[in-house]
């Protein structure tokens, strides 16, 4: 059974298992949606996320689009993330159905 293609969504470090874990596992990651890099600390240098440190050193295409909303990704079967600590109650085995 062939593994599903992810796009890949988190900014905190909280995602950063999940990136590690599926890049392990040769998952076809197609690419990560992270937030924009934002100001941070007294010089309010630009700080890129988590996420996006680990995906640029896994060699993974970075995404950082200025608004969630909207058909940013349209075309994409589904999109499964985790938010606020939470699981989104995907599981893999779903992923196989027709949508």
């Amino acid at each position: 059974m062939a593994k599903p293609r992810i796009l890949f969504m988190g900014t905190p470090a909280f995602a950063l298992p999940s990136l590690k874990i599926l890049h392990e596992q040769k998952y076809p990651i197609i690419g990560v949606v992270s937030q924009p890099d934002r100001p941070q600390g007294r010089g309010l240098k630009e700080i890129a996320p988590p996420v996006k440190i680990l995906a640029q050193e896994i060699g993974l295409p970075v995404f950082q689009p200025k608004k969630s909303k909207g058909r940013v990704f349209s075309g994409k079967r589904f999109i499964s993330s985790t938010r606020h600590g939470r699981g989104s109650g995907f599981r893999p085995d779903s992923a196989q159905r027709n949508y």
